[in-house]
């Protein structure tokens, strides 16, 4: 179902498990979309080129499940990003994970989320 009914928010909380979904927001608003994450796997996530050109990429932060490992992040955690919606339009959100071996891409996961920013005049 999409997430319409919360377009008053200014920060919509998504995760891995949103693939598929949609969600509708003002411009200005903003999306935060946690992706389970293992740095020390080689697989990183990317954001693609064809994602919605009107999200605009803020921050970027990632907090290991258990920080008080040797290695923080070993064990993996939640990679965290924050998107602005610059403009009205529609579009996906497009994140992929993958390793390089060589010139070789291993394909790992994917999350993609369909997005419509909305200008909408403040009453």
């Amino acid at each position: 179902m999409p997430k319409s009914d919360l377009l008053p928010a200014t920060l919509y909380e998504l995760r891995e498990s949103d693939h598929g979904g949609s969600i509708c927001l003002r411009v200005g608003g903003r999306v935060r979309l946690d992706l389970r994450d293992t740095p020390s796997s080689g697989f990183t996530w990317h954001l693609m080129p064809e994602s919605a050109p009107f999200l605009q990429l803020e921050s970027e932060q990632f907090t290991a499940n258990d920080p008080t490992a040797y290695l923080p992040g070993s064990d993996g955690g939640t990679l965290s990003l924050v998107f602005l919606a610059t403009a009205a339009g529609t579009g996906e959100l497009q994140m992929a994970c993958s390793r390089v071996y060589g010139n070789e891409i291993d394909h790992g996961r994917s999350c993609i989320i369909q997005v419509t920013a909305l200008a909408i005049e403040r009453s």
